[in-house]
Parts: structure tokens; C-alpha cells; sequence
């Protein structure tokens, strides 16, 4: 029966999938689903999942969480020559669909603890010329790390944002950076994500009114910190609080 049950699950992912790429054009239509039905036999055929009800639940929740994700690839792919009206009118029932889904999913599955459940492995903090600005003048904070699920559950979607600050002076902020990490299919127990490079911005000075922007010499690199955020079913948790040195990297 279960075994019925996760088909009857895939069968759902593939409507899904088939309605989100209608509007893009007939290569990436079938190459996205392609992708899918690739990603649906490798779940299926994994002995350590087996036909269980829990695997058919764990992937209708991978399914529903990302459908959100799934919706902002369509819009990155749609070119201008679709007609509106009938965007418009696939977009909204499809986020109908996906908003109901996603509460359904969250109100019967177990809450994860994100903040217990993701390893932050850092691989290169320090300062780089901001190739945006006036190269004679600017450089800027980065952070380079992956995540690791070390928890025994799945993870939904991931996003992160930081936040780059002047070491212990709450008034100087060198700006925000935001990246999307994982897609729908989230992170498989003991799997890491790829690379995520963050970049800050120019030396901004908090003075009360308007904030003063101004840009940090390349002879004195400073002693900085980045908060980093991860956004896990619509909720933002602090990862941690890490120090960049004042050192330069290399490009």
C-alpha cells in the first residue's frame, strides 16, 4: 500500500512540475522536468527510504516547501513574449496551491531546529577590492563558508542573509548580502551545501539623520563581524556571529 502511496506522491510532484514549467519555453520546460523525474526515480530507488509512508511524507513536504522556490525559477525564466493575462492567472493559482500545501505540510510535519541542525564550516573570511566601486579606493568584507544538515532530519528550502558590522562599533555597518543556498529539495541528512561567497558593501556610518556612506582605504582593512541569518519555512534564525580579520584575500 505504501508503495502505491509514494507513487501516487510522485504523481503529484510531476503535476506540480508540469504546471510551474508551462509558461517557459520548450527546452528548459524539458530539461527542468527531465531534472525532476531524475531526482523522483533516485528517491524511489534508494534502498534506505524504501516504499514507506514516511518517505511518501517526506516528499510531499520537500515538494510543497519549495514550491515557492519553484515559482521564482519560473520567473527567472520567462521571457517577454508571454501573454499576461494567462501568466498572471497560472501564477496566482499556483501560489494558492503552494501557500495551502506549504500550511498543510508545517501544521502536520515536525518542527526542525535550524539552528541546532545546521553546521556553519567556514572557508575564508577577509577583505577584497569591490570590483563595483572605484578600484583605487574600496574594499569589502567577505565571508565564504558551506552548511552541513547535522541533524537526522531533511531540511526545507534554505536562504541566508548576513550582516557585516565594524568590530565593536555598533554605529559603523559595511551592509547586507543575501543567497539562496538550497532549493526545494532542501539538505539530506549529512549532506553539505555547495559554496556561498557574501559581500558587504562600502563603510557606512550611522549618524542619527541620514546614513553617511563613505569608503575604507585599502591600506587599513578593519576588524569586522557578520551575523549570518538562515530563512527555513518562512523563519529567520541566527547561524551565528563570526569575525573577519584585517587581512586581504586574494581574488
Amino acid at each position: 500500500m505504501t508503495g502505491w502511496l509514494t507513487a501516487g506522491v510522485a504523481g503529484i510532484v510531476r503535476a506540480w512540475t508540469w504546471l510551474y514549467t508551462f509558461p517557459v519555453d520548450a527546452a528548459t520546460r524539458h530539461d527542468r522536468r527531465r531534472e525532476i523525474e531524475s531526482d523522483l526515480w533516485e528517491f524511489r530507488a534508494d534502498p534506505e527510504r524504501g516504499a514507506s509512508l514516511a518517505s511518501a511524507g517526506h516528499l510531499l513536504a520537500r515538494a510543497a516547501l519549495g514550491m515557492a522556490d519553484d515559482l521564482l525559477w519560473t520567473g527567472e525564466q520567462l521571457s517577454t513574449d508571454i501573454d499576461p493575462p494567462r501568466l498572471s492567472t497560472i501564477i496566482r493559482f499556483a501560489m494558492g496551491i503552494a501557500a495551502a500545501a506549504t500550511v498543510a505540510v508545517s501544521a502536520t510535519g515536525p518542527t526542525l531546529d535550524v539552528a541546532r541542525a545546521l553546521r556553519v564550516n567556514v572557508d575564508a573570511t577577509g577583505w577584497l577590492a569591490d570590483a563595483a566601486a572605484d578600484t583605487t579606493s574600496t574594499e569589502v568584507p567577505v565571508f565564504v563558508f558551506t552548511l552541513t544538515n547535522v541533524s537526522d532530519q531533511p531540511t526545507a528550502a534554505l536562504q541566508v542573509n548576513a550582516i557585516f558590522n565594524r568590530r565593536n562599533a555598533n554605529d559603523v555597518r559595511f551592509g547586507t548580502a543575501f543567497a539562496p543556498v538550497v532549493g526545494w529539495r532542501g539538505l539530506a541528512p549529512g549532506v553539505t551545501s555547495q559554496r556561498v561567497m557574501l559581500r558587504g558593501q562600502g563603510w557606512r556610518m550611522a549618524t542619527g539623520g541620514p546614513t553617511v556612506h563613505a569608503v575604507l582605504p585599502r591600506r587599513t582593512p578593519a576588524e569586522a563581524g557578520v551575523k549570518l541569518f538562515v530563512q527555513h519555512e518562512g523563519r529567520w534564525t541566527l547561524l551565528g556571529d563570526f569575525a573577519i580579520p584585517a587581512r586581504r584575500l586574494q581574488p
